[in-house]
């Protein structure tokens, strides 16, 4: 029996001074119950938490209809902190 699982993960990184919002798609291939292959489906990176997270809703959409989806939203933590240091300067 093959099943697929895909890993969505949303976080951050300073980029040429300015903080970058990127979505990596990974997809494992589990055959048997054993791990056969693991990839890197599709990346994005985006200067907007907002576009980034319209895009992870979108691809959480189409890769649930493939298979079962880990969703990660680690730039919602960053953004507060980065709010809350610029905010408590």
């Amino acid at each position: 029996m093959i099943e697929l699982k895909y890993d969505i993960h949303l976080h951050t990184d300073i980029i040429d001074g300015e903080i970058e919002y990127i979505i990596d798609v990974r997809e494992d291939v589990i055959i048997d119950g054993e791990d056969d292959s693991h990839k890197h489906v599709e990346g994005l990176i985006f200067n907007s938490y907002e576009g980034a997270k319209k895009q992870l809703a979108e691809f959480e959409a189409t890769y649930s209809k493939l298979g079962s989806v880990h969703l990660t939203d680690e730039a919602e933590t960053d953004v507060i902190t980065l709010d809350n240091g610029i905010n408590n300067s």
